[in-house]
């Protein structure tokens, strides 16, 4: 019988005839009436009773609960994985809440923006319709006055004002320039003037900015402060049809162009054959040399200045990049990375990467960190860099990268900074082992060994084909995983001394 249902037979017992005539005392100090002192003792021990069994049951079903979350942990790489896990997932919830808050700042950032935007706009919509009705009094007074209409609107065919303004405004013997067509030049139009030059003569296009009259002719200015002198009488010429480049932008003299052939930076010194070939100068010449010029299809030509890789090539949408500083994480090595766009007034790029992963992600980077030269990987498979450290595969010598290059028989080849020229495939990034730095790698703690101090495990620089040490190792901490590591290193190091 165990000490519940002893527990509950004592409590039917009370209730009997003999616990019936209980203490009087006894009862009043513990609540109970004198008439009915067995009955309200019963009840109170089996009370008693079903509190008993049910704290017991609670403790039970807590020992179920403790036992199935000891066996989840246990399942998950144990109680230091799980710690490992809940810190990183803690840090990541941290870094969520920050970036949720700076998305909310930005968005109110973006609003208040937006409402100033709104406000400037009223503003300038305002200002146009007060500078479009004066110009609409102004004109109308203009007909007023020429005795065109009561200035109250605009006559039917508004030409008839300017025939009456060239009539009343030109002074005797004195008459507006006019096209070879006869047609008179307005300000605004664009015109094409011959010019004189000692080196021969070449036509320049203007917009008409100003018309003055001079004793000796009469004198225009451009909209970009060219000014050009006709004698009395003078004729010009309307422009050629526009000459588009490669892009579709008009070609004008002085532009700055570009050859999309070679990219030669270029000037454009005039136009002929009936806009079939452009004259330019080239503009990377030693300041003491001759000026060269040169002859050019406009479909050769563009406005668009290169943006120039790290390599001193220019990127061109659809080519294949690499980035100039290829990471040490293999997980994070870029497969391959494609021009998707060019941002040519800030100098960055818009790249299509596709990571070791599998992962793809549209990225935009500056031209400075892109090469056309794939990654060259040494002997342990990682891509080398300038300015690194690495050693050659049979010497513990530490020797820097201080160029890469291709040959013109179209091997790789590496300069370092000794002067000594060596393959790729006879470099590494691993210092050949010996006891002594075995010893001294054993003395670490586990973030010294693996170089992970400072880093979320996401971002775990000791990864090799995406899996962190405790993964390769199918250990539950990298801690243990160091120590295995020790022990290989010490076994390869005997078996190459035993050979």
């Amino acid at each position: 019988m165990t000490g519940i249902e002893r527990l509950r037979e004592i409590a039917s017992a009370v209730r009997g005839s003999v616990w019936a005539n209980t203490d009087v005392q006894f009862c009043r100090e513990h609540g109970l009436t004198v008439d009915n002192a067995g009955g309200r003792m019963g009840d109170e021990l089996r009370s008693i009773a079903d509190q008993i069994e049910a704290e017991q049951e609670e403790r039970i079903t807590r020992r179920l609960e403790d036992r199935e979350a000891a066996e989840w942990v246990r399942e998950r790489g144990g109680i230091a994985y799980v710690r490992d896990a809940w810190r990183v997932r803690s840090s990541l919830d941290r870094q969520l809440e920050k970036a949720q808050a700076k998305v909310e700042r930005q968005q109110r950032h973006i609003e208040s923006i937006q409402r100033l935007c709104r406000e400037r706009r009223e503003r300038i919509c305002e200002e146009l319709n007060k500078l479009k009705r004066a110009y609409v009094d102004a004109l109308n007074g203009v007909c007023k006055r020429l005795g065109l209409t009561d200035g109250t609107g605009l006559p039917d065919m508004p030409e008839v004002i300017w025939t009456e303004l060239d009539r009343r405004l030109m002074p005797e013997g004195m008459a507006w320039p006019r096209f070879d067509t006869g047609e008179p030049v307005r300000i605004g139009d664009e015109v094409t003037i011959t010019v004189h030059d000692e080196d021969g003569d070449f036509d320049r296009t203007l917009a008409i900015r100003s018309i003055k009259y001079k004793q000796d002719g009469v004198l225009l200015e451009g909209t970009k402060n060219e000014m050009v002198m006709l004698s009395h009488g003078e004729r010009v010429k309307r422009p050629a049809p526009k000459v588009l480049d490669a892009d579709g932008a008009e070609i004008r003299m002085g532009d700055s162009v570009w050859d999309n052939r070679n990219w030669d930076a270029l000037i454009v010194r005039s136009i002929g054959d009936e806009g079939n070939t452009v004259a330019c100068r080239y503009v990377d010449v030693d300041d003491d040399a001759i000026p060269v010029h040169g002859m050019w299809m406009p479909s050769t030509l563009t406005h668009r200045a290169p943006v120039i890789a790290a390599d001193g090539k220019p990127l061109e949408v659809g080519q294949t990049v690499w980035p100039k500083y290829p990471s040490a994480n293999r997980n994070a090595q870029v497969k391959r990375a494609k021009v998707v766009g060019i941002q040519a007034e800030c100098g960055r790029v818009d790249v299509q990467t596709t990571y070791a992963t599998g992962l793809s992600f549209l990225e935009q980077v500056g031209a400075d960190r892109l090469t056309h030269r794939a990654p060259v990987p040494a002997a342990d498979g990682r891509p080398l860099r300038e300015g690194e450290t690495v050693y050659l595969t049979d010497s513990p010598t530490a020797f820097v990268v201080d160029d890469i290059m291709t040959r013109e028989d179209g091997a790789t080849v590496v300069h370092l900074k000794d002067g000594a020229w060596n393959l790729p495939q006879y470099l590494t990034h691993e210092r050949p082992d010996s006891w002594k730095r075995i010893e001294e790698d054993a003395r670490k703690l586990a973030a010294d060994y693996w170089g992970c101090f400072n880093f979320d495990c996401d971002d775990c620089p000791a990864e090799v084909d995406g899996e962190r040490p405790n993964e390769r190792f199918d250990t539950g901490g990298c801690g243990y995983a160091q120590q295995i590591d020790i022990v290989r290193r010490a076994k390869a190091l005997a078996k190459k001394e035993q050979r």
